[in-house]
């Protein structure tokens, strides 16, 4: 708590003018980083093109979150260390999140943009590999945070995307 209250050059007292506790400021930070999420879906949602689109948009931009300290703190956040109604909340986000990206999947089957395919179990991949970037990303690292949004977007979506059907080829025999 001293280092927060150094960090917003307040006294630790000031703090808890504004705050209850750690949780209660434990979870201000994890709203923020919600709240960025949540805008950008609701963008996703009313701007971009088929299912396919959004579910890239969803990844470009949740991978950007990831990168930020309100974004960072989304996925970091120990459910285990928060009271029973906290959790709820917190859970509560997560599922909102979940069901806007199948419903993005979902969308693209439906439009032939993304190939059929589990909703749930593309949703859980896309996420496990987009919530492991708080892991290891690193500001002074080799890529930036726009560099890696592209790479996750591109790398996750070429195996979501629809493909055409190709003519079989036809093997001739030497006997022909």
């Amino acid at each position: 708590m001293n280092d927060v209250a150094d960090r917003l050059n307040i006294t630790k007292p000031a703090l808890y003018h504004y705050f209850d506790n750690k949780e209660d400021i434990l979870l201000e930070c994890y709203r923020l980083g919600v709240g960025l999420i949540e805008e950008t879906l609701n963008e996703i949602a009313d701007h971009c093109g088929n299912g396919l689109q959004k579910v890239e948009a969803f990844i470009h931009s949740y991978a950007s979150v990831m990168t930020v300290n309100f974004g960072r703190c989304v996925m970091r956040l120990d459910e285990g260390d928060l009271t029973s109604d906290a959790r709820t909340e917190v859970r509560t986000y997560k599922r909102k999140i979940d069901r806007r990206l199948r419903w993005f999947i979902q969308e693209g089957i439906e439009d032939g943009s993304i190939a059929p395919c589990d909703t749930k179990i593309a949703a859980f991949s896309i996420a496990g590999a987009l919530n492991w970037i708080c892991m290891w990303y690193e500001p002074d690292g080799a890529l930036s945070p726009e560099e890696i949004a592209s790479q996750f977007a591109r790398t996750l979506t070429q195996g979501l995307g629809a493909r055409k059907r190709s003519s079989k080829l036809r093997i001739v025999s030497k006997e022909e």
